[in-house]
């Protein structure tokens, strides 16, 4: 299998819509791990990685919004299509307040679904490969390197992670208890609080003084205005 194939977890209980969306996606060089309830979707979650979820609303044992919300709790960041074959607007109030990308109504095309997942992915590609200039200072998501006085500073996947957190969250105290369950969403054990200062220390090596406050008791601040 190519290595840039992206996979999608498929929850559906009509078999044959299922089965159907299924064959296209795949013979539009997606890999599908079909699930027939929210249940069986949630453990093909935890045993595989996913790049998308597309889910149905209504089906047993566990409905697409509760499945939704349990995969939300762990991780913020998957993108996530539901499919309903109603208009309700309590549901799709509900549903908007879970992040997802997409809300399509019953029935869809294939063509039409096709076309927003593609969309989905080509998105996400242009968050990856992401620059964003502060000050005087490039930070290069895709590389993971910060550019400052035509110096290279390289960084690792987590300390860009935290990075990219404090960029989208200026003057907010954020906790150390938060930038870790941020960057472990499924991790069992308990927090640590090394891994975090030692990813700060790190970045203050890199930014001017003051850049990332640490605020007594309470956290990290990250002031933009000192770039």
């Amino acid at each position: 299998m190519n290595l840039n194939t992206k996979t999608i977890l498929l929850a559906d209980d009509e078999e044959e819509i299922r089965s159907d969306l299924a064959l296209f996606l795949e013979f539009s060089d997606y890999q599908v791990i079909q699930a027939s309830n929210g249940k069986e979707a949630y453990q093909h979650y935890l045993d595989n990685s996913f790049d998308l979820i597309i889910t149905d609303i209504e089906m047993p044992k566990m409905n697409g919004l509760e499945l939704v919300e349990k995969i939300r709790d762990e991780d913020m960041n998957i993108p996530i299509i539901i499919i309903s074959g109603y208009s309700d607007k309590d549901k799709l109030l509900r549903a908007i307040k879970l992040n997802l990308i997409d809300y399509i109504i019953k029935p869809f095309t294939r063509k039409g679904i096709l076309s927003t997942i593609e969309n989905i992915f080509i998105e996400k590609e242009k968050s990856n490969n992401k620059i964003i200039i502060l000050g005087e200072y490039s930070f290069d998501f895709k590389s993971k390197i910060i550019y400052f006085n035509e110096e290279e500073y390289s960084i690792t996947t987590k300390q860009s992670q935290v990075l990219m957190l404090f960029i989208q969250n200026p003057n907010i105290i954020l906790s150390p208890v938060d930038i870790y369950y941020y960057l472990y969403p499924n991790y069992d054990k308990d927090y640590s609080n090394a891994s975090i200062r030692n990813i700060i220390k790190r970045l203050r090596t890199i930014l001017p003084d003051g850049v990332i406050e640490s605020i007594y008791s309470e956290g990290y601040r990250f002031d933009v205005d000192k770039l």
